[in-house]
């Protein structure tokens, strides 16, 4: 139960931070900043588990991690056709959420796998 904590205060933080950062610089906040950060919560805590769940050795692993990070970008590139098609006047900011999201969600799991690893 404690990494899907993580996940949620992680996803917490990077909605204070983006909306922080985008009222300092004086911008719009992206139109869909907020749903793009839920997906990435709802992505990589389901992924998650189910790495946890059907893997059992290092190479079960790798095979699944691999395979999770193949369903992550298929979703999100679906995902970026449909915000980009929505929303044409915020695609940079979206996508500069996007990424974003993408690169902190993917560290946190990585560390948590690992350290999930260790014990």
């Amino acid at each position: 139960m404690r990494p899907y904590i993580v996940f949620v205060a992680l996803a917490v933080l990077l909605v204070a931070i983006v909306f922080r950062l985008y009222q300092q610089l004086a911008l719009p906040v992206p139109s869909y900043a907020f749903e793009t950060i839920l997906f990435f919560l709802i992505l990589t805590a389901v992924l998650y588990r189910n790495i946890n769940q059907w893997s059992g050795g290092a190479a079960d692993i790798a095979r699944f991690y691999l395979l999770s990070i193949v369903i992550k970008l298929v979703a999100s590139l679906g995902y970026l056709v449909v915000i980009a098609w929505l929303d044409k006047q915020s695609v940079a900011g979206n996508a500069l959420v996007f990424l974003g999201a993408y690169v902190t969600f993917t560290a946190c799991e990585i560390l948590l796998l690992l350290r999930r690893r260790k014990m």
